[in-house]
Protein backbone atom coordinates (compact mmCIF):
# COMPACT_ATOMS: atom_id res chain seq x y z
CA UNK A 1 0.00 0.00 0.00
CA UNK A 2 1.63 3.38 -1.32
CA UNK A 3 1.44 6.85 0.86
CA UNK A 4 -0.92 8.26 -1.62
CA UNK A 5 -3.54 5.13 -1.11
CA UNK A 6 -3.54 5.50 2.61
CA UNK A 7 -4.32 8.77 1.81
CA UNK A 8 -7.15 7.96 -0.04
CA UNK A 9 -8.41 5.62 2.35
CA UNK A 10 -8.19 7.83 5.53
CA UNK A 11 -10.09 10.58 3.55
CA UNK A 12 -12.26 8.06 2.93
CA UNK A 13 -12.84 7.24 6.19
CA UNK A 14 -13.27 11.09 7.20
CA UNK A 15 -15.88 11.66 4.98
CA UNK A 16 -17.92 8.64 7.18
CA UNK A 17 -16.71 10.53 10.10
CA UNK A 18 -18.03 13.78 8.76
CA UNK A 19 -21.35 12.32 8.11
CA UNK A 20 -22.07 11.91 11.51
CA UNK A 21 -21.74 15.65 12.47
CA UNK A 22 -24.68 18.54 11.22
CA UNK A 23 -24.17 20.42 8.36
CA UNK A 24 -23.56 23.66 9.09
CA UNK A 25 -25.95 26.34 7.11
CA UNK A 26 -25.14 29.14 4.65
CA UNK A 27 -25.90 32.57 6.46
CA UNK A 28 -25.61 35.86 5.29
CA UNK A 29 -23.14 38.06 7.58
CA UNK A 30 -22.67 41.39 6.47
CA UNK A 31 -23.00 41.41 2.81
CA UNK A 32 -21.50 38.21 2.13
CA UNK A 33 -22.51 34.64 2.62
CA UNK A 34 -20.87 31.84 4.32
CA UNK A 35 -20.91 28.44 5.97
CA UNK A 36 -21.27 28.48 9.89
CA UNK A 37 -22.41 25.72 12.49
CA UNK A 38 -25.28 26.82 14.13
CA UNK A 39 -24.17 24.27 17.18
CA UNK A 40 -20.63 24.94 18.46
CA UNK A 41 -19.85 21.34 20.26
CA UNK A 42 -16.78 19.62 20.75
CA UNK A 43 -17.62 16.90 17.39
CA UNK A 44 -17.88 19.45 14.89
CA UNK A 45 -14.10 20.87 16.50
CA UNK A 46 -12.68 17.78 16.22
CA UNK A 47 -14.03 17.03 12.31
CA UNK A 48 -12.63 20.55 11.35
CA UNK A 49 -9.69 19.68 12.78
CA UNK A 50 -9.43 16.53 11.25
CA UNK A 51 -10.23 18.29 7.84
CA UNK A 52 -6.73 20.52 8.39
CA UNK A 53 -4.63 17.45 9.34
CA UNK A 54 -5.91 15.29 6.17
CA UNK A 55 -5.25 18.49 3.80
CA UNK A 56 -1.91 19.06 5.80
CA UNK A 57 -0.99 15.41 4.86
CA UNK A 58 -1.67 15.86 1.14
CA UNK A 59 0.17 19.30 1.43
CA UNK A 60 3.65 17.77 2.67
CA UNK A 61 3.68 14.67 0.38
CA UNK A 62 3.00 17.25 -2.57
CA UNK A 63 5.69 19.75 -1.28
CA UNK A 64 8.31 16.65 -0.57
CA UNK A 65 8.19 14.99 -3.87
CA UNK A 66 9.42 18.76 -4.89
CA UNK A 67 12.08 19.18 -2.28
CA UNK A 68 10.12 22.23 -0.82
CA UNK A 69 11.04 20.67 2.79
CA UNK A 70 11.08 24.48 4.51
CA UNK A 71 7.56 24.35 4.00
CA UNK A 72 6.61 20.77 4.43
CA UNK A 73 8.32 21.42 8.12
CA UNK A 74 5.95 24.65 9.04
CA UNK A 75 3.03 22.16 7.94
CA UNK A 76 4.31 19.34 10.71
CA UNK A 77 4.52 22.20 12.88
CA UNK A 78 0.17 22.57 12.42
CA UNK A 79 0.02 19.22 12.86
CA UNK A 80 1.19 18.77 16.13
CA UNK A 81 -1.04 21.20 17.35
CA UNK A 82 -3.85 19.57 15.43
CA UNK A 83 -3.13 16.68 16.97
CA UNK A 84 -2.62 17.68 20.53
CA UNK A 85 -6.01 19.14 20.10
CA UNK A 86 -7.83 16.33 19.01
CA UNK A 87 -6.45 14.19 22.00
CA UNK A 88 -7.48 17.04 24.23
CA UNK A 89 -11.20 17.59 22.95
CA UNK A 90 -11.67 13.55 23.29
CA UNK A 91 -11.07 13.52 26.55
CA UNK A 92 -14.77 15.78 26.97
CA UNK A 93 -16.66 13.32 25.05
CA UNK A 94 -14.62 9.77 26.16
CA UNK A 95 -15.73 11.18 30.17
CA UNK A 96 -18.42 12.87 29.29
CA UNK A 97 -17.14 15.81 30.83
CA UNK A 98 -16.65 19.26 28.87
CA UNK A 99 -14.58 21.02 31.23
CA UNK A 100 -14.15 24.95 31.81
CA UNK A 101 -10.67 24.56 29.68
CA UNK A 102 -12.83 22.87 26.56
CA UNK A 103 -15.43 25.53 26.72
CA UNK A 104 -12.70 28.08 26.57
CA UNK A 105 -11.18 26.17 23.70
CA UNK A 106 -14.10 25.68 21.72
CA UNK A 107 -15.63 29.94 22.54
CA UNK A 108 -12.59 30.80 21.04
CA UNK A 109 -12.33 27.83 18.11
CA UNK A 110 -15.22 29.26 16.72
CA UNK A 111 -15.63 33.05 17.46
CA UNK A 112 -15.74 35.21 14.57
CA UNK A 113 -12.17 36.67 13.35
CA UNK A 114 -13.36 40.13 13.58
CA UNK A 115 -16.56 41.85 15.38
CA UNK A 116 -17.29 44.56 12.97
CA UNK A 117 -16.98 42.77 9.78
CA UNK A 118 -17.68 45.93 7.68
CA UNK A 119 -14.63 47.27 8.79
CA UNK A 120 -11.99 45.16 10.56
CA UNK A 121 -9.95 48.09 11.71
CA UNK A 122 -12.28 48.73 14.34
CA UNK A 123 -12.75 45.39 15.41
CA UNK A 124 -12.31 45.12 19.06
CA UNK A 125 -12.38 41.59 20.48
CA UNK A 126 -9.18 39.86 21.29
CA UNK A 127 -8.87 35.91 21.59
CA UNK A 128 -9.08 33.77 24.33
CA UNK A 129 -6.35 31.71 23.49
CA UNK A 130 -5.51 29.15 25.87
CA UNK A 131 -1.80 28.33 26.00
CA UNK A 132 -0.26 25.97 24.50
CA UNK A 133 1.44 24.50 27.83
CA UNK A 134 -1.94 24.25 29.06
CA UNK A 135 -3.12 21.45 26.45
CA UNK A 136 -0.38 19.44 26.71
CA UNK A 137 -0.77 20.16 30.67
CA UNK A 138 -4.31 18.19 30.00
CA UNK A 139 -2.85 15.79 28.35
CA UNK A 140 0.25 15.20 30.16
CA UNK A 141 -2.41 13.92 32.79
CA UNK A 142 -4.90 11.61 31.21
CA UNK A 143 -5.22 8.42 33.34
CA UNK A 144 -4.87 6.54 30.53
CA UNK A 145 -1.25 7.91 29.80
CA UNK A 146 1.81 4.83 30.14
CA UNK A 147 4.54 7.57 30.41
CA UNK A 148 4.44 10.22 33.83
CA UNK A 149 3.01 13.35 33.11
CA UNK A 150 6.36 14.96 33.44
CA UNK A 151 7.94 13.56 30.97
CA UNK A 152 4.87 13.20 28.13
CA UNK A 153 5.04 17.38 28.88
CA UNK A 154 8.44 17.03 27.82
CA UNK A 155 8.19 15.05 25.15
CA UNK A 156 5.52 17.29 23.86
CA UNK A 157 7.43 20.56 24.12
CA UNK A 158 10.53 18.82 22.64
CA UNK A 159 8.44 17.72 19.42
CA UNK A 160 7.38 21.26 19.32
CA UNK A 161 10.83 23.01 19.49
CA UNK A 162 11.74 20.52 16.00
CA UNK A 163 9.79 22.89 13.88
CA UNK A 164 9.29 26.35 15.55
CA UNK A 165 11.76 27.84 14.03
CA UNK A 166 10.86 26.60 10.69
CA UNK A 167 7.51 28.59 11.42
CA UNK A 168 9.39 31.55 12.52
CA UNK A 169 12.36 31.14 10.19
CA UNK A 170 15.66 31.29 12.25
CA UNK A 171 18.80 30.59 10.53
CA UNK A 172 20.01 27.25 11.60
CA UNK A 173 16.74 25.97 9.79
CA UNK A 174 17.08 28.61 6.68
CA UNK A 175 20.72 27.26 6.49
CA UNK A 176 19.14 24.05 5.22
CA UNK A 177 18.65 25.19 1.71
CA UNK A 178 22.27 26.25 1.26
CA UNK A 179 24.21 24.40 -0.53
CA UNK A 180 28.42 25.28 -1.75
CA UNK A 181 28.88 23.53 -5.04
CA UNK A 182 27.77 26.01 -6.54
CA UNK A 183 27.57 28.11 -3.72
CA UNK A 184 23.29 28.94 -3.74
CA UNK A 185 20.28 28.72 -1.75
CA UNK A 186 17.80 26.28 -3.32
CA UNK A 187 14.62 28.27 -3.72
CA UNK A 188 12.54 25.86 -6.13
CA UNK A 189 13.04 22.84 -4.26
CA UNK A 190 16.12 20.57 -2.86
CA UNK A 191 17.52 17.37 -4.58
CA UNK A 192 15.90 14.20 -3.93
CA UNK A 193 18.99 12.85 -2.72
CA UNK A 194 19.56 16.09 -0.28
CA UNK A 195 19.20 14.63 3.47
CA UNK A 196 16.83 17.00 4.65
CA UNK A 197 14.78 15.67 2.06
CA UNK A 198 15.52 12.22 3.33
CA UNK A 199 14.82 13.45 6.82
CA UNK A 200 11.24 15.13 6.06
CA UNK A 201 9.97 11.64 4.10
CA UNK A 202 10.90 9.77 7.42
CA UNK A 203 9.04 12.28 9.15
CA UNK A 204 6.05 12.24 7.19
CA UNK A 205 5.75 8.51 7.74
CA UNK A 206 5.90 9.12 11.53
CA UNK A 207 3.24 11.55 11.13
CA UNK A 208 0.61 9.96 8.79
CA UNK A 209 0.87 7.18 11.39
CA UNK A 210 0.18 9.66 14.01
CA UNK A 211 -2.59 10.86 12.41
CA UNK A 212 -4.02 7.06 11.88
CA UNK A 213 -4.45 7.46 15.69
CA UNK A 214 -6.08 10.70 15.45
CA UNK A 215 -8.87 9.78 13.56
CA UNK A 216 -9.34 6.85 15.58
CA UNK A 217 -9.36 8.75 18.43
CA UNK A 218 -12.52 10.45 16.40
CA UNK A 219 -13.87 7.46 15.30
CA UNK A 220 -14.01 6.18 20.11
CA UNK A 221 -15.34 8.99 20.85
CA UNK A 222 -17.88 9.46 18.48
CA UNK A 223 -18.82 5.48 18.99
CA UNK A 224 -18.58 4.57 15.48
CA UNK A 225 -17.29 1.13 16.05
CA UNK A 226 -17.39 0.34 12.27
CA UNK A 227 -15.64 3.17 11.27
CA UNK A 228 -13.08 2.89 13.67
CA UNK A 229 -12.59 -1.10 13.08
CA UNK A 230 -12.02 0.17 9.80
CA UNK A 231 -9.24 2.65 10.69
CA UNK A 232 -7.60 0.30 13.45
CA UNK A 233 -7.14 -2.42 9.74
CA UNK A 234 -5.69 0.32 8.27
CA UNK A 235 -3.61 0.93 11.25
CA UNK A 236 -2.08 -2.46 11.55
CA UNK A 237 -1.57 -3.31 7.57
CA UNK A 238 0.77 0.25 8.48
CA UNK A 239 2.24 -0.91 11.03
CA UNK A 240 3.09 -3.95 9.07
CA UNK A 241 4.62 -2.51 6.01
CA UNK A 242 6.93 -0.27 8.74
CA UNK A 243 7.47 -2.41 10.74
CA UNK A 244 5.96 -0.49 13.86
CA UNK A 245 4.08 -3.43 14.95
CA UNK A 246 7.51 -3.93 16.88
CA UNK A 247 6.33 -2.51 19.75
CA UNK A 248 8.44 -1.29 22.77
CA UNK A 249 7.41 -0.15 26.16
CA UNK A 250 6.96 3.35 26.32
CA UNK A 251 7.93 3.67 29.75
CA UNK A 252 11.60 1.67 28.84
CA UNK A 253 11.43 3.84 25.02
CA UNK A 254 11.28 6.92 27.42
CA UNK A 255 14.33 5.81 30.07
CA UNK A 256 16.59 4.84 26.60
CA UNK A 257 16.25 7.94 25.39
CA UNK A 258 16.93 9.93 28.40
CA UNK A 259 19.97 8.56 29.28
CA UNK A 260 20.82 8.72 25.56
CA UNK A 261 24.01 11.36 25.24
CA UNK A 262 24.39 11.34 28.87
Amino acid sequence: MTIDNILLEMEGFFHSLHTVIEKPEYIKISNRNVFRYKSKTVNIAMIQLMARIISGLNSANLLIKNGLIQESNVLYRTLDEFQENITFLSKALLDDNITELHQRFLDNFFEEEFDNVDNAFHSTQKRDLIPRDKIRAFIANIDENPVNPSDTQKTLETVDKFYSGFVHGTSTHIIDMYSDNPSKYSVCGLSEESPSVIVAQRDFEEYLYRSIFSMLTIALSFGETAIYEKIASLRYEFERQTGKDDYECPVKAMNKMKRKGK
